[in-house]
């Protein structure tokens, strides 16, 4: 597999998390899925892993799918909370998403 092939995948998984039964597609719906976090922050571990193997330019279509999720996850917290979710595990899980999306895309 090309790393053009590896990112294309890439983009495909991420685009399945925000569509129903993803990860952040629970978000918006008030319910955190521990499991569904879990494979969510491997999508971003393997971003950065395909960033790191690559000296071209991240794709636009990938850079849409990952700059507003940080902020997402950010509005979703309280909700989750008053929803019932662990509030270490919650706000832990923002964070981490985050610094991964920071790392992958950069600081400005």
């Amino acid at each position: 597999m090309n790393k053009y092939t590896g990112l294309e995948a890439l983009n495909q998984n991420l685009d399945k998390e925000w569509l129903e039964g993803g990860f952040l597609y629970k978000l918006r719906n008030l319910e955190f899925d521990v499991s569904g976090y879990m494979r969510f922050e491997g999508l971003l571990h393997t971003a950065k892993q395909v960033d790191n193997q690559t000296s071209d330019a991240i794709n636009r279509r990938f850079v849409r799918l990952l700059w507003f999720v940080p902020q997402f996850v950010e509005w979703q917290i309280e909700r989750l909370i008053d929803a019932g979710a662990d509030p270490d595990v919650v706000k832990g899980a923002a964070n981490n998403i985050r610094e991964l999306v920071g790392q992958i895309l950069g600081e400005p």
